[in-house]
């Protein structure tokens, strides 16, 4: 049994059944999470999903939508989408972010039952095609595309890569820099 007071009010009900829907999708995909178990680990009652969600579908949209301004966010603080992908080789990974991002994604049902917004990937097409003018918006999307694609990706085999390669944390990192650096943005400096 959890040592934290089960959440009381709207909010904070809404708040646990979203960190605890993220937390079970950094560890398997959505298609294996029931409603029960969300809140189970939400410690709430079943029938707040519905009361206050409607559906565990929409749980899993308010989980992509947080995980999206995180992502967001990142990219305003590197000052712009292109800066961001630019300096992630050199950053940590937040591998459970990405994990829980491709769990959500990985289910072809989930997909089909919710309409998706990816500002981020909007924004650096936006940002590729108007600061690179020989860059047509076909080629950006290709980039973005191979960005998000690296990204899940490596974050999904990263500990099949360290244990098959014998890899320790520092040769790893190494690795994961080298990996990331080889989608490069049209126009930038080698």
């Amino acid at each position: 049994m959890s040592e934290e007071p089960a959440p009381r009010g709207v909010e904070e009900v809404k708040r646990s059944l979203v960190a605890a829907a993220r937390r079970l999708l950094g560890e398997m995909p959505a298609a294996q999470i029931s409603g029960r178990r969300i809140a189970t680990a939400a410690q709430v009652n079943y029938g707040l999903i519905h009361q206050y969600f409607g559906s565990k579908q929409a749980i899993f949209r308010a989980v992509l939508e947080e995980l999206t301004a995180e992502l967001g966010e990142g990219a305003s603080r590197a000052g712009s989408a292109r800066s961001w992908w630019q300096e992630l080789p050199t950053r940590p990974l937040d591998t459970g972010a990405w994990r829980t991002f491709a769990n959500l994604v990985s289910s072809p049902e989930l997909m089909d039952s919710m309409q998706w917004d990816f500002p981020l990937m909007r924004t650096l097409v936006a940002e590729l095609t108007g600061q690179e003018p020989a860059l047509d918006v076909e080629e950006a999307r290709v980039t973005a595309a191979a960005i998000g694609s690296l990204l899940v990706g490596w974050t999904l085999m990263e500990p099949i890569y360290q244990r098959g390669l014998g890899l320790d944390a520092d040769q790893l990192a190494a690795v994961r820099r080298g990996v990331l650096g080889l989608v490069r943005v049209p126009g930038q400096a080698d």
